[in-house]
Formats: C-alpha cells, structure tokens, sequence
C-alpha cells in the first residue's frame, strides 16, 4: 500500500529547506554588514567636502555656480581625489559632440573643509579627463597631518567581489 503525504507535509519540508538556503546568506549578510561598518570606521575621517565656485561662460554671458562635493585624502600634506566634473564643468560637456564654441568654465575658488568644519584654500594640482579625477591640495601646508586613507595596503577586488563605497551627504563636513 502506498504512503500519500499531504499538503501540509510538503509545505514544512519546502518551508524547511528555505530556511536552510537562507539562513547561510543571512550569516554571510551580516558578516558583509560588520565588514563595510569597519570600513565605514576607518575611512570616515579621510572623506572631506570640498567647496567650489566656478565661472561659466557661453554666448557672452557669464554665471557663477557653488558646488560642493566629496573628496577622498590620500596622503597627511592633505593631497585629495574627486570627480574632475565636480571642479570643472566642461567635462560635463566633453562627451558632448555639439559643444557650442565659446564655452568655458574658470575655477574661482576652492576650499577643502574638513571634519572638524575647518576651511582651507586648495588648488588643483592634476586633471585626468579620461578617468573624470581632480587631484587637489591645500595651498598651505596643514599644521597637523590630515587623516587619510592609506594606498599602501589596498586589496585588488575579483569579479563579484562585493565593494564598500564611503561617501556623505548632505551637510558633509
């Protein structure tokens, strides 16, 4: 005589066996959450907010922008990465084949504020179209060395590799 389970049975064995194919990627999630929270941690003081105000010019008619933006310290003499867009907004444009002609933006100002709400006078020291990144540093040589984010000991992710981006937003500094 044959055994007929019924629908009950089925329910708990499918309910059981979800829950053992969760709760590994649970664990994994978390252990995930831990590591990007130590990541957070210890670059959080290295993401600072750089203010700049920037000129336009088009057709003969000049505007003035404030931008704020993220940027990453690499070194303690204050050297810093960010978005060339962020202080020069031609690029924007660059991908652009119909640019109009006359079309330009000057750098006014640039300020690098860090943690603790302090401002310094920055310039840009490099411009790398092709990978849209500004290299910037303070005009004077900060009196304590700023907290950075150390290139020395980077890892080289894989493919799948789960990456942990550090930012702010809003009221960044």
């Amino acid at each position: 005589m044959a055994r007929v389970f019924c629908p009950f049975f089925f329910r708990m064995l499918a309910a059981a066996a979800l829950c053992c194919a969760l709760f590994p990627a649970a664990a994994g999630a978390d252990d995930l959450s831990g590591q990007g929270r130590a990541v957070f941690g210890a670059a959080k003081d290295s993401v600072i907010t750089v203010k700049a105000v920037i000129s336009m010019s088009f057709g003969g008619e000049e505007q003035v922008n404030e931008q704020e933006a993220n940027a990453t310290v690499i070194n303690s003499d204050g050297l810093a990465v960010l978005s060339l867009s962020a202080v020069d907004l031609t690029s924007l444009f660059a991908a652009m084949e119909d640019l109009p002609e006359g079309v330009s933006s000057k750098l006014v100002s640039l300020k690098m504020v860090g943690q603790d709400g302090s401002e310094q006078e920055a310039e840009v020291v490099l411009r790398d179209k092709d990978l849209d990144l500004a290299f910037i540093r303070p005009t004077a040589k900060p009196e304590v060395p700023m907290p950075n984010v150390n290139l020395e000991n980077l890892a080289v992710p894989g493919v799948m590799d789960p990456v942990v981006v550090v930012g702010q937003m809003g009221a960044v500094a």
